[in-house]
């Protein structure tokens, strides 16, 4: 379960990796900042906007949680290729 304690809309003084496409925040962009307890452990994740609509589309069927970087911007779908493998394969190339 998620305890939320601040789920807030700022700019970006920096980048930031959203959590669930894994692209950059670039800095100057609006996102959502969530902060707060998952199974008790304190967490704060960045997000496109666009992204955050798509999880809360399927907020429920994900109650457990999700792995970060796991799905494409701004959609439900899933990654062909987990964006942690990519970055791999994008760094051997």
């Amino acid at each position: 379960m998620f305890d939320i304690l601040t789920d807030k809309e700022v700019v970006a003084r920096k980048a930031h990796k959203c959590i669930w496409c894994g692209e950059q925040i670039d800095w100057g962009t609006t996102y959502r900042r969530l902060t707060g307890k998952f199974n008790g452990d304190f967490s704060s994740n960045a997000w496109h906007l666009e992204c955050s609509v798509a999880g809360n589309e399927i907020i429920d069927e994900i109650e457990a949680g999700f792995d970060a970087y796991t799905y494409q911007r701004g959609s439900t779908e899933e990654r062909d290729v987990p964006f942690y493998t990519q970055e791999t394969i994008d760094d051997e190339t």
